[in-house]
């Protein structure tokens, strides 16, 4: 039977209603749980908290998504309905870890498969189609499984030092080898001051988009200060020869999210619990690249922005998205910092120093994840106070389209305007493939 996942709708007259009815009983509940005390898990943070302080967090949770049914200024994004209509059941097809899950022109849908060393396929319906691949370093053979995703109708699957290229039938074709480093010239041995160059997708003609690091040492091309500490994306020949500056990409490890630290045991970077980080990525076609720039918040003006470009470097859109900022609990911050001192990690001195003297923002960043999908819509998970996913889509020209929820348990791996794939988790923490229908 499928299953219908709906949205309440965030109407100013039914959350006034809701407000009227359950704040006092909610208040009630939260006197009530303060004497409760066995263990749970905090999802949002990742953390061990008593019954007490989860069942209060719910509370409070409950609370916060009625203030947010009345907006100030912004109308909520419309609601929309998503149904399961496909299990490709874990015991069923023997899944192990699933790192990654692509989804073809036709429907069909690629399972990458890490312990095996392979990559399962299904039709559309959920039907077995074969796979490619067992553990070894021949032809159509993995060490392990690196970052794929399609040119055409042909998938590309990335390992170290080579591609391998499977058909639209699901069969080896044959192995490329990747360009090592960016060169500014066909005859260059020393190339561009770009390290851990890797390939990010492939152009219909065969050509390279690659990014990696700009090295702050070595002469730089006018495209590529010292000083930049974005990740260019670079277009390059099938060797590796320069062609053009594509666009930027966030840092993983953003500077204002980061703390050095040294001690005469070790040196280490420490990230900033909370800290709203550039969330940068990629089309499984390799046909647009997207990035999130956000920041901790707080107040009316609060917002994010959104820039989408294309691999031949022209912006698809650039806009700002107004957002209610969520406050961090101060149980969680605590918590957060009790786990990160915590004896048993035997640290340097210097190290739970650095911990107790950073600084934790006060609200939560607003976007967690982005996915671009098929059709070039662009799905935002944004910060909720409530249990599950929450996603925001947007068009392929960044108008919002409307927000679904997806269940706790359910990590969105890809996406269009029409449905979502993703991977659910049961209680054994074995993985299904699952597909959610979005309605209109």
């Amino acid at each position: 039977m499928a299953e219908v996942f709906v949205v309440n709708v965030r109407a100013r007259n039914v959350a006034r209603e809701l407000v009227t009815k359950v704040t006092a009983r909610l208040v009630s509940l939260k006197r009530r749980l303060l004497r409760l005390g066995s263990d749970t898990h905090d999802i949002r943070s990742g953390r061990r908290f008593s019954d007490t302080s989860r069942a209060v967090a719910l509370a409070t949770s409950s609370l916060a998504i009625i203030a947010i049914a009345l907006p100030a200024s912004a109308q909520a994004p419309r609601t929309l309905t998503i149904t399961r209509d496909l299990k490709i059941d874990a015991a069923t097809q023997d899944f192990t870890s699933i790192r990654k899950l692509v989804v073809a022109r036709d429907g069909s849908i690629g399972v990458w498969q890490d312990k095996d060393s392979k990559i399962l396929f299904f039709d559309s319906k959920g039907t077995s189609l074969g796979s490619v691949g067992r553990k070894g370093s021949g032809p159509g053979e993995f060490q392990y499984l690196g970052d794929g995703g399609f040119f055409g109708d042909t998938l590309w699957e990335g390992e170290r030092g080579r591609i391998t290229l499977i058909s639209p039938e699901h069969k080896f074709v044959r192995t490329l080898v990747p360009p090592p480093r960016i060169k500014a010239t066909e005859t260059d041995s020393v190339g561009l001051p770009v390290s851990s160059v890797s390939v990010r997708a492939i152009v219909p003609d065969g050509r390279f988009v690659t990014t990696g690091y700009l090295r702050k040492n070595g002469p730089h091309p006018s495209w590529a200060p010292p000083t930049e500490e974005r990740l260019p994306v670079v277009l390059t020949s099938r060797s590796g020869v320069f062609e053009k500056l594509v666009g930027w990409l966030p840092q993983p490890f953003a500077p204002q999210c980061t703390v050095t630290v040294s001690s005469p045991q070790m040196e280490g970077i420490l990230g900033v619990p909370y800290c709203a980080v550039p969330i940068g990525e990629w089309g499984q076609d390799g046909s647009r690249i997207a990035a999130v720039t956000q920041s901790n918040a707080s107040g009316a003006a609060a917002h994010y922005d959104v820039e989408v470009t294309n691999t031949s470097g022209a912006t698809v859109f650039k806009r700002s998205y107004s957002y209610t900022p969520i406050a961090i609990p101060k149980r969680v911050i605590d918590s957060n910092l009790a786990m990160r001192i915590d004896p048993r990690n035997k640290q340097p001195a210097e190290f739970e120093a650095a911990w107790k003297a950073m600084k934790t923002p006060s609200t939560y960043p607003p976007v967690k994840r982005l996915v671009i999908g098929t059709d070039g819509t662009i799905w935002l998970e944004m910060e909720t106070a409530a249990l599950g996913h929450r996603w925001q889509l947007l068009s392929a020209k960044g108008e919002v389209v409307g927000q679904v929820s997806l269940p706790q348990n359910v990590e969105l791996k890809a996406a269009s305007r029409a449905a979502g794939w993703g991977i659910e988790r049961d209680q054994d923490d074995l993985q299904s493939v699952v597909r959610y229908k979005v309605g209109p």
